[in-house]
């Protein structure tokens, strides 16, 4: 289930569809390390004019959490080549702005030793190309607090027991210079190598989702390493016969999915259909799904083999079910995450806010979470309401029926509710119009006054929900009472 966090109050709990970004950004976290090299090399008069030359703000322009147009940071880095020469004198020199950057990879490395992310860092990789290997893993998880900057990407092949191939991949083109000064930091600081680097090609290349990125490739070339750490590199080809059935491996890994070198899916686990939402047909194609949002790359076999120990972001290209997806606001997430929890939840949101949306699709999110059908039952006061939104989830494509005073069989919705299908599959029960119990209770709706009887039907841990659009405190305490709200404990 992916969450796509937007700029508004929206949440996409499900189904994405391609991210388009206008501008790139960088954050104070990296602003922050080319000021302590200027001090450090130069000292504060160097680190004035730069501010000068540059127009950044020494107090607004350096705040660690906050995020800066790209503009600035290369406004500042020119600025430090045309202000220091790294020969120790300061002066404007004009010094090239590639050294500049070499200069600042080699000192961004130091810059996170000493504020304590060596360890960090170590825990990467045995050895130098597992580091780079693992580096967008690392990218993707600093992408949850650092979350407009957009990373670039890294992968590492051997060329051979000495030397290595680094591909480099990013939205911001001519920085690769600085990614030979952390490449070099890295060998020397963490695995003790002398690391010789050259440009082998620089190509731009669209990725998947439109964008254009700079695809530079090194050969970086280790002096000193031993003959313990060469790696020879051995395949066992003999035939592996599984054990375990198709059905047993798609309950066991119910998220996996399965292809041939055509992309074609030949295998997928239980929930996949689910989050499609559809039972996919024979000879479908990955690309007819899904679209690879990172590492920035077109989906090509070829292509993921270079990135086989990286994470994989994929969002799900647009279909005719899911041209509509899921959109939740910030107080319908947070009631739908508590009933997903099984607790008890009291939701007063005004007219308009759409609380019918928090119940509609309930069934499919508890389903994302076990093999079994899901219900929901949801009271109404009024026959209108419940053909009304019946007739709302059926064209949704959402199974619904209503049982109520159109039936002549009385007695039909309590052995709907005891059936053993239908009573173990309900997931919550859901009060709409809840003022009602206190308002209407005793003369219009006698039933909504006994509600809390249906505790007895259902399992224990089944969650009861009541909504409304209004309710005074003394309201909410006689609802909560009569529906024993708060009686389990969650």
């Amino acid at each position: 289930m992916h969450r796509h966090f937007g700029t508004s109050d929206e949440i996409y709990v499900y189904g994405t569809s391609k991210l388009t970004v206008s501008y790139t950004y960088a954050y104070g976290q990296i602003h922050l390390p080319i000021k302590d090299m200027v001090l450090d090399k130069f000292g504060g008069k160097a680190w004035k004019e730069i501010l000068i030359v540059s127009g950044l703000d020494d107090e607004t322009d350096f705040l660690v959490f906050q995020s800066y147009p790209d503009d600035k940071t290369f406004a500042l880095l020119r600025a430090v080549s045309s202000v220091s020469d790294f020969s120790g004198v300061v002066a404007l020199t004009g010094m090239p702005y590639d050294t500049v950057l070499e200069e600042f990879g080699d000192y961004f490395v130091q810059y996170c030793f000493r504020h304590g992310y060596d360890q960090l860092l170590r825990t990467l990789g045995k050895d130098f190309i597992s580091f780079i290997q693992n580096l967008d893993t690392l990218h993707s998880y600093l992408a949850r607090t650092y979350t407009q900057l957009r990373f670039p990407s890294f992968r590492c092949e051997r060329r051979n027991a000495d030397s290595v191939n680094l591909h480099y991949l990013t939205e911001r083109t001519g920085l690769h210079p600085l990614v030979i000064g952390l490449a070099k930091a890295v060998a020397r600081d963490i695995y003790h190598h002398t690391a010789e680097m050259e440009v082998e090609s620089i190509s731009t290349h669209e990725s998947d989702t439109g964008s254009e990125r700079e695809h530079v490739v090194f050969i970086v070339q280790f002096k000193d390493v031993s003959e313990n750490e060469k790696v020879v590199v051995k395949y066992d080809k003999q035939p592996f016969t599984s054990v375990l059935s198709v059905s047993h491996i798609c309950t066991a890994l119910p998220y996996h999915i399965v292809f041939d070198e055509n992309l074609q899916i030949k295998q997928y686990g239980n929930m996949i259909s689910k989050l499609l939402q559809t039972n996919l047909p024979p000879n479908t194609y990955m690309t007819s799904l899904f679209s690879i949002m990172h590492p920035p790359m077109k989906f090509l076999v070829e292509n993921i083999l270079m990135f086989s120990n990286s994470v994989f972001y994929l969002s799900l290209k647009k279909t005719d079910r899911t041209d509509n997806p899921l959109i939740l606001r910030e107080k319908q997430l947070d009631s739908v995450k508590s009933i997903l929890e099984n607790k008890d939840c009291f939701i007063v949101l005004p007219t308009g806010y759409g609380k019918s949306r928090i119940y509609f699709h309930l069934p499919e999110l508890f389903e994302m979470t076990t093999t079994k059908k899901s219900s929901i039952l949801v009271i109404s006061p009024l026959q209108a309401l419940m053909l009304d939104q019946m007739k709302k989830l059926q064209d949704m494509g959402i199974t619904a029926t209503v049982v109520g005073e159109c039936q002549k069989d009385k007695g039909l919705w309590r052995r709907s509710l005891t059936s053993g299908n239908f009573n173990t599959a309900v997931k919550a029960v859901i009060i709409d119009e809840a003022h009602c119990i206190t308002e209407w209770g005793a003369e219009f709706r006698q039933e909504y006054s006994m509600l809390d009887e249906l505790r007895s039907i259902f399992p224990e841990k089944t969650p009861f929900v009541a909504l409304t659009g209004t309710a005074t405190k003394e309201m909410k305490f006689e609802i909560m009472k009569k529906t024993q709200h708060g009686a389990r404990q969650d």
